[in-house]
């Protein structure tokens, strides 16, 4: 399990800061040997990402060339388990079993012909470091009042009412779409006079439940158009959906919002997507600013917009300010035992906390990227 892809460091960025070398935090990762009464030689190599078993002779003999980076073998957990269940191969879990595969310190090929040869396979003891990088990451992005890097956001949902919205996330790079208010390409209703039924609209498609029994998400990968969608949830049975006019018709289906709750039994409730887009407004990329002159209309979580924000590249004073977060949680975990191992996962840091971590000056750096809450 590496860092999170929205984590504000790498594990090098404070292993470097930290002047951590790899042979510091060396650990047992998972102990094997061939079990096969019959062979006549076993090895066992890792190289690269490649861990590679080897039996000579007897009836399990052959080559198993396991991925690190696939998904069956990718934590150490699973790769245990993955040779355990091999012919041949008799394999213990040692270490973390959500730490990467891919940590493992490679090995030249060495003899593990039975118990008498047991080989125990050494990893870079990374897990923790990444689970605090992501902590940390957290603290400072909830502290600053917004996200840091780079990300596309879309159809985020603000007020209208006024004639300038601000963006939660910024600087922005590019606003690719904003739309005032909303449409209901499709409706639906379950007939079957059960208890309750409802619609549930992902990011991904859109799923049925009735009485908690659900049926199968109908994807906007497999259909594409409003029209498309609305024949496939037509289908099922029990089921009545339709676009209410064939304007709707070839509007593309990935463009419905998340809506996890549409009550839609013996009544017609409707899967919404944003208006048409508006083409007369403008914007400032640096504060995250979008205007419109005359002002937006409507009121409640009326206006959509979906634009891309963040830094490409993490200000150095943030991964100053993350890296000594980090440092201050790792000190505090070879002070307190409680802190070691999986644990960790159980404490939640705050403001206040990072506080205590960095100074006045440090705190003083973070600030001015901080996102005043209007």
């Amino acid at each position: 399990m590496a860092v999170a892809s929205d984590s504000l460091i790498t594990v090098e960025d404070y292993k470097s800061w930290k002047g951590i070398e790899n042979s510091m935090i060396e650990r047992d990762a998972i102990s094997l040997y061939c079990s096969a009464g019959d062979a006549t030689a076993a090895t066992v190599t890792k190289s690269g990402d490649t861990l590679t078993l080897v039996i000579t002779g007897g009836t399990s003999a052959g080559t198993n060339a396991l991925d690190l980076t696939a998904a069956a073998n990718d934590t150490l957990g699973e790769l245990a388990a993955v040779i355990e269940a091999l012919a041949g191969w008799t394999a213990t879990l040692i270490g973390w079993s959500s730490a990467d595969s891919t940590d493992l310190k490679n090995l030249a090929s060495t003899s593990v012909l039975g118990s008498s040869l047991e080989k125990t396979l050494i990893f870079y003891d990374n897990y923790i470091i990444e689970r605090m990088i992501d902590m940390a990451s957290d603290v400072i992005e909830n502290y600053l009042n917004r996200k840091i890097k780079t990300a596309t956001y879309t159809n985020e949902r603000y007020d209208g009412g006024k004639d300038m919205i601000f963006l939660e996330q910024y600087p922005v790079t590019a606003v690719t779409q904003v739309c005032n208010g909303y449409e209901d390409p499709i409706r639906i209703k379950n007939t079957s006079g059960k208890f309750n039924a409802y619609a549930i609209v992902s990011a991904t498609g859109v799923a049925l439940n009735v009485d908690g029994t659900p049926v199968a998400e109908k994807t906007f990968a497999s259909y594409a158009t409003m029209a498309l969608l609305a024949a496939a949830l037509n289908a099922e049975s029990g089921w009545e959906a339709s676009c209410p006019t064939s304007a709707y018709n070839d509007w593309p289906s990935s463009l419905l919002f998340v809506q996890p709750n549409v009550f839609c039994l013996d009544m017609y409730g409707y899967l919404q997507c944003p208006s048409d887009p508006l083409e007369d407004y403008t914007f400032d990329l640096r504060d995250g600013i979008v205007y419109l002159p005359g002002g937006f209309a409507g009121g409640y979580k009326d206006v959509f917009v979906t634009y891309v924000a963040g830094y490409s590249t993490v200000p150095d004073d943030i991964i100053y300010g993350v890296c000594k977060f980090v440092g201050w949680m790792d000190d505090g975990r070879e002070e307190d035992e409680s802190m070691k191992g999986e644990k960790l996962g159980d404490y939640n840091y705050t403001r206040a906390d990072l506080e205590e971590a960095l100074s006045v000056s440090e705190i003083k750096a973070l600030r001015k990227h901080r996102r005043p809450l209007i």
